[in-house]
């Protein structure tokens, strides 16, 4: 297409070190897939920090900034320490897949001709091991943390991404999703924590 993709990978983290070696390595597989990596830390406690800034494949920026009890508001502070036009947001405890890693860049073309500045990512929700079931449109959890720059979140929990001008969704049977793995503790532990941010329990 003759021009250039800027893709910045972008996290916000807070006492993730037990999944952060994974995370690494899952997008050391490709060390061109991104122009930067940012990571918005809320206020380890753990060494979550110290793996980071350890990555032997990409450098990683780490701005600390403590938790604001709202995704919403961590997710949009990150996007703006970034300088890429598109951003892929990929949480702790997630990793690509294979085609999406190597692709993604190709994938970020063919949106910006088609005019779309939105892409939703299948994602295959997996609880210590074992896919289950996941809601959502077309019956898959399609999660749009593929966007330009320009788009912001909405909703202190379970946030939705806004200001797009036009999305479209990645075909699972391109071997385009995200894995999501984690164990039924922190599952729990962590709806435990969203309900107490909506206010539906003390």
């Amino acid at each position: 297409f003759g021009y250039l993709i800027l893709l910045a990978l972008l996290a916000i983290m807070r006492d993730e070190a037990a999944y952060v070696p994974r995370w690494l390595a899952g997008i050391a597989r490709s060390p061109s897939s991104f122009d930067e990596v940012v990571v918005v830390d809320g206020g380890s406690a753990d060494s979550t920090v110290a793996l980071l800034q350890a990555s032997p494949m990409y450098t990683v920026r780490v701005v600390e900034r403590a938790f604001p009890d709202n995704f919403s508001d961590q997710r949009n502070f990150a996007i703006d320490q970034t300088t890429s036009e598109w951003i892929l947001e990929l949480d702790a405890d997630e990793v690509l897949s294979t085609p999406l890693l190597m692709g993604i860049r190709q994938v970020c073309m063919n949106a910006d001709c088609a005019q779309v500045d939105c892409v939703g990512v299948p994602r295959l929700n997996f609880h210590d091991g074992i896919l289950v079931a996941s809601p959502g449109y077309r019956g898959l959890d399609f999660q749009y943390r593929l966007h330009r720059r320009q788009c912001r979140w909405r909703g202190r929990v379970h946030e939705e991404v806004v200001g797009y001008q036009a999305r479209i969704e990645l075909n699972l049977g391109d071997g385009h999703f995200i894995q999501h793995l984690k164990d039924v503790p922190r599952h729990l532990s962590r709806n435990e924590y969203y309900q107490k941010l909506k206010g539906t329990i003390s």
